[in-house]
């Protein structure tokens, strides 16, 4: 059962989450041959204020 993990910046829609979720799962039932009920996509949701590229604050 593959778990595909998406670690980003809180801020996104329910609707966009169900997007993305929906195009992972899609291509990897194409690429694997898994039934779609097997993928297990999993978004963390990390405040900005917790991110940095570089020495800058996202948040």
């Amino acid at each position: 059962m593959p778990i595909v993990t998406i670690d980003w910046a809180a801020g996104r829609s329910q609707e966009t989450k169900t997007k993305i979720a929906e195009a992972i799962t899609d291509v990897m039932t194409e690429h694997t041959g898994l039934d779609k009920e097997a993928m297990i996509v999993v978004f963390n949701d990390t405040p900005r204020e917790h991110w940095f590229i570089g020495r800058k604050c996202l948040g």
